[in-house]
């Protein structure tokens, strides 16, 4: 490798020309003004330094090259190096079949054919000699488990797997704060995969001084704006799901959301200028929508307005920016109801708003069914998989998509019974048409349709039945076992607000598995505490509710 010199930021068009481009991450106005599409930027990092190991091939071999052909050795096969075993403590930074792989020249032996693994199949990259230190081991643990190491695509919806921001911000701004955060959930997830007290109690050291760090920045308003800073309340509040030990993480986690929310406000719309900004604030959005399901609260005006202006600088037709939408939408309507008068009219409007947001759903599901399809498969045989069903997708993008869907009309037509419940004992009673009778009735049918259809997406993500191989440069679709959780809280909260555990006997042991089999491969407590919740029932009144004041939530 060799260094270059600073390489020009323009895009392909300008350098041609050797005009001066503005880099407009929305594509530059010379083109614009040539009227035709800017063919888009380098990544800068990339550019710096040069590979120049084809040339010194080329250089080396020239003299054999002039040998006759009768006198030139075959060239010497492809040595790979053995591969490494889980007793390898000194050699193996990350535990074996732990984190999700990443591309490799020098590889171990491919798996028979009719091997399926248990857990994500995972290749050790080169590593040193000697032992790392504990802190460095969080910084890789971090970056191999929760990021890509590929540069962010312009326009995309952020990965709901990896943190990609994160390395940037990481190697741009050589900031103690942000080293901090990183160390202290690269060494938490590590202490929970495998049971390391002292390594915890290093991470929690981390946490703390993250803590006294990120105050420090918020305290200046130039700083509070920052990317670090924003990554730095992002980290804190992964940290908290990493290490959560009861319902109590909920309070911080909520504490964090909202800071973030905070500073999202604060930063206003220049974040949406440049692919950090904008993948950042989409993050952002995601776990505010999550926060306030779980609050009863709806999301904040100021993120929804920034939200409009967000979808000036992205591809607002992908179907993960339109479920978004119908969310947001949902957490209005949840609010809605939990400070509604239980009079005639306001029973009627919310039933029917509620019937129309179902409707948009069905659209989306429509679409994800033509764009986004998966298979459904039958193995009686494997007592692991829910009634011996289970789905194949194609990507992790596809499960995301279908399993956000899910979690929203399960919630929505919890909404929709607990109204029409709320009806019938109503004086005089509602909702004793023949059409909302049937309407009842339906809702019923789709929410033990999507119940089913989320417990029936866990199989292949946590790596119990056999998955195609991804393309080189797309992540194994085990990377996202993690995603199971949010899913799997939603289908325990509507199992035990409407007794469903006694009605379809079997369900509450699958989700334990799936659990305790996400929370040890991830190293995320929280999905291990949410599966001892369901091992013993009477831990179960402790499970924190999703908010619905004004209706009773439990039927029966």
């Amino acid at each position: 490798m060799v260094y270059c010199g600073p390489p020009s930021k323009a895009c392909r068009a300008c350098r041609q020309r050797k005009i001066g481009c503005d880099q407009n991450p929305r594509g530059c106005r010379q083109c614009a003004r040539a009227r035709r599409p800017c063919p888009g930027y380098r990544d800068y990092v990339d550019l710096l330094f040069k590979d120049q190991g084809h040339w010194v091939r080329k250089k080396v071999g020239a003299p054999s090259q002039r040998q006759p052909p009768s006198q030139r050795k075959p060239p010497p096969e492809e040595r790979r190096c053995p591969p490494a075993t889980a007793n390898d403590e000194t050699t193996s930074l990350i535990p074996t079949g732990q984190v999700h792989p990443q591309p490799s020249i020098l590889v171990t032996a491919a798996p028979p054919q009719d091997y399926i693994p248990t857990v994500p199949h995972f290749i050790p990259p080169l590593t040193p000699s000697i032992v790392p230190d504990l802190r460095d081991l969080g910084i890789a643990v971090f970056f191999q488990q929760h990021t890509q190491l590929r540069p962010l695509q312009e326009y995309s919806d952020p990965n709901p797997m990896f943190l990609d921001f994160a390395g940037t911000i990481f190697h741009t701004s050589n900031n103690q704060m942000i080293s901090a955060c990183i160390k202290a959930v690269g060494l938490a997830s590590l202490a929970n995969i495998r049971s390391e007290k002292q390594m915890l109690t290093q991470a929690r050291k981390e946490y703390v001084e993250s803590l006294r760090l990120v105050n420090n920045a918020l305290r200046v308003p130039s700083e509070a704006v920052q990317d670090s800073t924003l990554l730095g309340v992002m980290l804190l509040n992964f940290f908290e799901q990493i290490t959560c030990v009861n319902g109590q993480f909920l309070h911080v986690w909520t504490q964090h959301v909202n800071g973030a929310a905070l500073l999202v406000k604060l930063r206003g719309t220049r974040q949406f200028t440049y692919k950090v900004g904008l993948q950042m604030f989409q993050h952002i959005c995601q776990n505010l929508t999550t926060n306030c399901i779980q609050t009863g609260l709806p999301v904040p005006q100021h993120i929804i307005e920034l939200r409009e202006q967000c979808a000036q600088y992205i591809d607002t037709k992908s179907p993960i920016w339109h479920i978004g939408d119908t969310v947001i939408k949902l957490t209005l309507l949840r609010s809605r109801v939990a400070n509604s008068s239980n009079n005639d009219s306001d029973m009627d409007q919310i039933l029917q708003d509620a019937l129309d947001l179902d409707l948009e759903f069905k659209t989306i599901s429509i679409r994800l069914s033509a764009e986004m399809p998966y298979h459904t498969c039958v193995d009686s045989s494997e007592p692991r998989f829910h009634k011996g069903i289970y789905h194949i997708y194609p990507s992790v993008w596809t499960l995301y998509a279908w399993n956000n869907l899910r979690s929203g009309r399960c919630l929505l037509h919890q909404l929709i019974r607990s109204q029409m419940l709320k009806g019938f004992s109503a004086i005089p009673p509602r909702f004793l048409s023949p059409a909302r009778i049937s309407i009842f009735q339906e809702s019923l049918e789709t929410l033990l349709q999507m119940i089913n259809d989320i417990l029936c997406s866990a199989a292949q993500l946590i790596g119990w039945t056999a998955t195609p191989n991804p393309a080189p440069e797309k992540e194994p679709i085990t990377a996202g076992a993690r995603l199971l959780i949010w899913p799997f809280y939603v289908v325990i909260h509507i199992c035990t607000s409407m007794g469903l555990f006694a009605t379809f006997p079997g369900i509450d042991k699958y989700m334990m598995n799936v659990l305790a089999e996400v929370g040890r491969q991830t190293g995320i407590l929280a999905a291990t505490f949410l599966s001892s919740l369901l091992e013993d029932r009477e831990l179960l009144r402790y499970l924190p509710k999703l908010k619905q004041k004004g209706f009773r939530m439990v039927e029966g």
